[in-house]
């Protein structure tokens, strides 16, 4: 399909390729899908395009670029709510 961003043009967006946030964002929670991609004239950054308003775009840069050594931290709850399996307790915990 193709959408028109009114930030960064017609896409072509593959179905498959959305971003689904269950609860939306914080600030715009009636949001929910949501495109993840790289401009060609601004390397290094990304654009999360909302494919629910066509004005609504954020622009965000990489954790990793800045601290190549980052690593994501995602607590129990928010991980069942995307529909993946708790991780094992562990005595370090």
């Amino acid at each position: 399909m193709t959408f028109a961003s009114a930030h960064l043009g017609n896409i072509e967006v593959d179905e498959s390729s959305a971003i689904e946030f269950p609860r939306g964002l914080p600030g715009f929670e009636e949001r929910h899908r949501f495109l993840l991609m790289q401009h060609p004239a601004n390397e290094g950054l990304v654009f999360l395009q909302s494919l629910e308003t066509p004005d609504l775009c954020f622009l965000a840069l990489p954790a990793r670029s800045i601290r190549s050594d980052y690593q994501l931290a995602i607590p129990d709850e928010d991980l069942e709510l995307l529909g993946y399996p708790q991780r094992p307790l562990s005595c370090d915990r």
